[in-house]
């Protein structure tokens, strides 16, 4: 008996400790339909983005984030997302950064679907830190 409440207790706080973490996990990307392979069609397209380009929108935002476009005039970390909310960087100058910098491809600068999903990207960041 003894076994079976120790059982139930753990599995209980380990549902009570993982419920915080599973709320705080991103849901940037609307849920789609799979394809036959197992890949969502949200997957395929930044798949596309990636071989065509180098970066897809969100890793271009991150990359962005880590502070390896500082060379390039672009801050990082919180400096980044109150440039962005100042409205002193938007995603056409992380996309011109990018490029500068070799980690993306020119055609990314005339691809305006592009520039609308790093724009989108931008916009889902926290407005502050707290």
């Amino acid at each position: 008996m003894k076994r079976i409440a120790l059982s139930f207790i753990t599995a209980s706080l380990a549902a009570v400790s993982l419920a915080p973490v599973a709320e705080a996990m991103p849901m940037n990307r609307p849920m789609e339909s799979q394809d036959g392979y197992g890949v969502d069609s949200q997957d395929s397209y930044d798949m596309e983005y990636r071989e065509e380009y180098g970066l897809d929108a969100f890793d271009l935002t991150y990359f962005a984030y880590q502070g390896n476009l500082e060379n390039q005039g672009i801050p990082g970390y919180l400096e980044l997302i109150t440039s962005i909310n100042a409205g002193q960087v938007e995603a056409e100058d992380l996309i011109e950064a990018a490029v500068d910098a070799g980690r993306l491809s020119t055609s990314a600068m005339d691809d305006e679907t592009f520039e609308q999903e790093v724009e989108t990207i931008l916009e889902s960041l926290p407005s502050r830190v707290e």
